[in-house]
């Protein structure tokens, strides 16, 4: 129904092997006279059998890889799988040589939608989706389902044309893909501060990439935020109602280096309510009037409360 997987070439060579030693050992033990020399060679068939499925198994021949290629591609090309549906991280990290010739060939396939996929399936440098479930969005351009807050709010046009394949993280994923993100716009004097929020993070995750200028101008990653994981702080990151405040501690400096502070996070200062009803979203802080002009690459300038 699914057709080949590396894997079910190998379990389908051990199920041969399981059924060869269940028949012989069955027809062995029909005659109690002789079942003795009959089970000497049971044995020794079923281990030459086995030595020459093994071998077939590192041949072109049955090699599990292009087994699978061909089958995978095959489904493809036949309909029985869509273009958004199929997994061509199968192809690119699961069958080695022969998976990566095919996701080649597939780039120039006459469907520009398949063509279109498999190149990003082939520039990607992380296995993103299990086999059994391929996601749709992995090979999607990038972007392509990020919700941009607050409303009216538009990324500098530099930043959306970076290639991030090399340097977003894990948590930003929508900078390589279609993965959905909230991106998050915040205003600065000299140029916006960007936070990417990935809106269907597994687990717990609750932080978010924070992405702004260096000093040459170029986009790079600042830093991380937490707390992300409550409603009403989605709710308000999404109403542009935040405000900068100073840092809970301060950080040390020694020898002219920085000691940065990490406060401990406990279940007693989870900002969460307890109600399992969502809340509204809180009340814009106040800008906190002894804040520098600046506080730090991650945050830009104070803006508006």
């Amino acid at each position: 129904q699914y057709g080949w997987t590396p894997q079910r070439v190998r379990s389908a060579a051990t199920a041969a092997m399981a059924v060869l030693y269940g028949a012989g050992y069955a027809w062995a033990s029909a005659d109690r006279t002789t079942w003795l020399k009959r089970l000497e060679r049971v044995n020794v068939t079923a281990s030459f059998a086995m030595l020459a499925v093994f071998a077939a198994l590192l041949t072109p021949l049955a090699d599990p890889d292009r087994i699978a290629v061909s089958s995978q591609v095959a489904r493809l090309h036949a309909g029985k799988v869509t273009p958004e549906k199929f997994d061509y991280a199968l192809l690119r990290f699961e069958t080695g040589r022969a998976g990566t010739a095919a996701l080649t060939a597939l780039t120039r396939d006459p469907d520009p939608e398949i063509a279109a996929r498999a190149k990003r399936a082939l520039a990607s440098k992380e296995r993103y989706a299990i086999i059994a479930n391929p996601d749709p969005a992995m090979t999607e351009a990038p972007f392509t389902h990020a919700a941009i807050y607050p409303k009216g709010a538009v990324p500098p046009q530099d930043f959306r044309a970076k290639d991030w394949q090399e340097e977003s993280a894990y948590d930003a994923p929508c900078l390589r893909n279609g993965t959905p993100c909230d991106i998050f716009v915040l205003p600065g004097s000299a140029a916006p501060t960007l936070i990417i929020h990935r809106t269907a993070a597994p687990g717990n995750e609750d932080s978010a990439a924070v992405y702004a200028r260096d000093p040459s101008g170029a986009w790079h990653r600042s830093g991380t935020l937490n707390n992300l994981r409550c409603p009403a702080v989605i709710a308000a990151l999404r109403a542009g109602k935040v405000a900068s405040v100073r840092p809970q501690y301060d950080d040390l400096m020694a020898a002219g280096i920085r000691l940065e502070m990490t406060p401990n996070r406990t279940p007693a200062s989870d900002p969460c309510p307890a109600s399992s009803e969502p809340p509204k979203p809180a009340p814009t802080p106040a800008p906190d009037s002894r804040a520098p002009a600046r506080l730090g690459p991650a945050f830009g300038n104070p803006g508006p409360g």
